[in-house]
């Protein structure tokens, strides 16, 4: 007991932060008997080589990414034990990602090789429970440690951790982003298009594959990327949250953190009872309620929790007793001296706005008046709530947009039956559609907090990462959307189940990349309160590149700029890599299914995706440092604010995309508009192929690297003020810069250099069927030997003739059949022996008129 009693922030906080502790290890310990437990029966089947090469070679690149995140935290501007803690920190999170890609990986695993198909819908629940709980109780296990020690200085170290993470998920994703078009590629273009297999057939040899580059998605990369994005949530509240609302920043970000451990475990216990027939709303609404129960239940312990009025927040435990801002008093003053006055003024706020100009000190008084005027538990609990109805919005418009036989796939089949591209088009518009709906979704939560925060723009972001807790606890809650699209969708299993789990993975993701998002945006306010705190620098032009953070300012507009190419940059280097490894795998299964092998080897496509990822990891990782060091630190929020919404914007697109693509395959395939092998059937695997490309590209790997490129951003900012700041040479500022890029371009030359398949027409040792359809050539001659006197003018006198011509031709020709009918019997047997004598010129004439 004097452990809790003892505890410097509160036996409250030591109580909230054993609890945390107590679940993390819970879930930890239930998901390693469980699945120790499914491993170890019979029907249990060991993971393949394929799929364990495909995990490390995400681990590797996620290392080889760590290593220059590593070094740059050693520079960046701090007592050297900070320092050595937060490189210490960074390698844990590296670490922490790793355990959690591989626990999510065996659970899916066991769970489906040992689970019965008719035990599989309430089974994923489980499953998907324990793998979403699991992963945040790897993070929050350290979290808590951290914050039990270091308390208000726990934030900083939590978000290194977080860099960790997002490079292993990232490391993860883009190996699956290169490894699942491939095998999909294979599957349905040269199994499903050209031999008209389906794609579960024993005869379609690369199924086993794409089973696998799934697994991967749903598995490694699905929990990994859970763990990242928690590891920001709780970082970005800390570090935002305790200095605005003190010690009840830390109750917060833990009690969010409980929350999103608990209530997946919740789902797990909900019975899923509908009435006959209703199964499939049963099912939905087991994965509703518990994120529902979660939000309102945080919800409430906010408001009970917290007190009503910004002055009796608890400030004395995070070191802010006292008022140190020169431009709120002159000397530190206690805060408890001056409250009542500050509360007094605030009464009267418009009087001293009015009075007071732009600077940095009549902002600041202002922000402290204004903050004193809020009541810290309503502002806390309204936020949480915006986050989780931003996630749970957002997660039901994608998923009603991608159902399978929704409107938008059967608009999509019903299109392909004109051409693949006209399919396509028609679902890559809708998307874009629905996407800009969940993205304002998303911006009108955001003008929320800012109207809740009362113009402190502080606060603002720190209701931001509040929000980023709450949706992150409702979308852990929703279990089944992690491992139905594993344990559901497969052979065995009941159509209606199968068609109704299709869209969860997107549904998903979807709230993930919200949650993401509402993280990274509260990172901006650390970032920007470094920059205002920095001195002003010795010329003009450079302080402003310092201090210049409005619209007015081209290094600003040049950052947004760079934001948007990063985002692009990314998406072209995952894109060309799926062309080259989507075409070899397509070569691959034709060569197979030529030669009748058992089997397609793709054992090299591991270590073609980490020569093809690294880029990506690169350019996520160097493009703030070129960013910050050449157009100047105030460039750095305005690139990570363009950074977070287009590629927000284009992961759900591409979300949105995917599943109508998909759906628009099944349709045909159940004997809708063609059926199997009619032209709509060939445009819609063809659309398959893409959708699955641009949602591996987009969709899922866009996330980690904003995630990623706003850490780095915040890690290294201050070294970035610094080198402006005390006068370094703008000449080894820009040769920073340039160091980078000369970096990452290498990085895309060592990808560019790859060996490319052999694609080529002509070439005497490739056989013709694997790369041209057989067409139908004329024996006896080329085009020059085709004779061009008459033919082609009575061909060109026929295309002119009009239709009402063209009947009147139609009529046999009585002075014709008359000379054929008198014609000499020998004469037509020397006609059948020997060529065809010419018609008379007379006779064409005639026609022709």
């Amino acid at each position: 007991m004097e452990l809790i009693t003892a505890f410097a922030l509160g036996d409250d906080v030591a109580i909230l932060l054993l609890a945390v502790v107590a679940i993390a290890v819970g879930a930890l310990v239930a998901s390693v008997v469980l699945m120790r437990r499914w491993s170890a029966l019979e029907d249990a089947v060991a993971p393949s080589p394929w799929l364990g090469s495909l995990l490390t070679s995400g681990v590797s690149l996620a290392l080889w990414a760590g290593v220059p995140a590593l070094a740059l935290s050693l520079l960046v501007v701090d007592a050297m034990p900070g320092r050595l803690l937060r490189a210490a920190m960074i390698l844990l999170g590296l670490a922490l990602g790793g355990v959690s890609a591989w626990l999510g990986q065996r659970l899916l695993l066991a769970a489906r090789s040992t689970i019965d198909p008719a035990d599989a819908p309430a089974a994923s629940v489980r499953t998907g429970g324990l793998l979403a709980s699991s992963a945040v109780a790897v993070v929050a296990l350290p979290a808590a440690v951290t914050v039990w020690l270091l308390r208000q200085g726990a934030g900083e170290m939590l978000l290194a951790l977080a860099l960790g993470a997002a490079l292993t998920a990232l490391g993860l994703r883009v190996v699956a982003a290169l490894a699942e078009p491939a095998a999909s590629a294979a599957t349905l273009l040269a199994g499903g298009h050209e031999l008209e297999l389906a794609r579960e057939d024993e005869a379609n040899r690369s199924a086993t594959v794409l089973s696998d580059a799934e697994m991967l998605r749903h598995g490694a990369g699905r929990s990994a990327q859970i763990s990242a994005v928690t590891a920001i949530a709780v970082g970005a509240g800390l570090t935002v949250g305790v200095p605005v609302i003190a010690t009840e920043g830390i109750v917060v970000a833990m009690l969010g953190l409980g929350v999103a451990m608990a209530a997946p475990l919740l789902a797990m216990v909900i019975p899923q009872v509908g009435a006959p027939g209703r199964e499939v709303a049963a099912y939905r609404m087991a994965g509703l309620i518990p994120a529902l129960i979660a939000a309102a239940g945080t919800v409430a312990a906010a408001a009970l929790w917290l007190p009503g009025q910004y002055r009796n927040l608890r400030f004395d435990g995070v070191g802010m007793g006292s008022f140190t801002d020169p431009a709120v008093t002159s000397t530190p003053q206690p805060r408890a001296d001056i409250a009542d006055q500050l509360v007094t003024a605030g009464a009267d706020l418009g009087t001293y706005v009015s009075q007071t100009d732009e600077s940095r000190g009549a902002s600041a008084f202002l922000d402290v008046l204004a903050a004193y005027t809020t009541h810290p538990n309503t502002l806390v609990a309204v936020s949480i709530a915006l986050g989780a109805v931003a996630a749970v919005c957002g997660q039901l418009l994608i998923a009603a947009h991608a159902a399978p036989g929704g409107p938008a796939a059967r608009r999509a089949a019903r299109t392909a039956r004109t051409g693949a591209s006209i399919g396509i088009l028609a679902a890559l518009g809708g998307a874009a559609l629905w996407a800009g709906l969940v993205l304002s979704i998303l911006a009108l939560v955001i003008a929320a907090l800012g109207v809740l925060a009362a113009g402190i723009p502080l606060l603002a972001l720190a209701l931001s990462a509040f929000a980023a807790l709450g949706g992150l606890l409702a979308v852990t809650a929703q279990a089944a959307s992690h491992a139905a699209p594993v344990l559901v969708d497969r052979p065995g299993v009941e159509e209606d189940w199968r068609t109704l789990v299709r869209g969860r993975s997107d549904e998903g993701a979807t709230g993930l990349g919200i949650v993401a998002a509402l993280g990274a945006i509260a990172l901006i306010a650390p970032i920007v309160a470094a920059v205002q705190a920095a001195p002003r620098a010795a010329t003009l032009w450079e302080d402003r590149l310092l201090h210049a953070m409005t619209p007015t300012s081209l290094s600003v507009v040049a950052g947004a700029g760079l934001g948007v190419v990063t985002v692009l940059m990314i998406a072209s280097f995952v894109l060309d890599g799926q062309r080259r490894l989507s075409a070899a795998a397509v070569l691959e299964a034709r060569t197979a299914h030529l030669e009748e092998r058992p089997d397609v080897s793709f054992d090299g496509l591991g270590l073609d995706a980490r020569r093809a990822g690294l880029v990506v990891l690169a350019a996520a990782v160097l493009m703030p440092i070129v960013a910050g060091f050449a157009l100047g630190p105030a460039a750095v929020p305005a690139y990570l604010a363009a950074l977070i919404m287009v590629g927000l914007g284009l992961s759900l697109w591409a979300h949105a995309a995917a599943g109508p693509l998909a759906g628009a395959v099944d349709l045909i395939e159940a004997g809708r508009y063609g059926g199997r092998g009619s032209w709509a059937h060939g445009g819609a695997l063809n659309g398959a192929v893409l959708g699955v490309s641009l949602r591996a590209a987009l969709g899922e790997l866009l996330v980690p690297a904003l995630l990623a490129a706003s850490l780095t951003s915040y890690i290294v900012i201050t070294m970035m003020v610094g080198t402006v700041a005390e006068g370094v040479s703008v000449y080894l500022r820009v040769g920073i810069a340039l160091v980078a890029a000369l970096v990452g371009l290498c990085c895309w030359l060592f990808a560019r250099t790859a060996p490319e398949p052999d694609l080529e027409d002509g070439e005497a040792t490739l056989a013709r069927p694997l790369f041209a359809t057989q067409v139908d050539e004329d024996p006896e001659g080329g085009l020059l030997e085709m004779s061009w006197d008459d033919e082609d003018e009575d061909d060109t006198a026929k295309a002119r003739t009009p239709r009402r011509a063209a009947v009147a031709l139609a009529e046999p020709d009585e002075d014709a059949d008359d000379e054929d009918a008198t014609e000499d019997p020998e004469d037509a047997e020397d006609v059948e022996d020997g060529p065809p004598p010419a018609k008379p010129k007379r006779a064409r004439l005639r026609r022709r008129r």
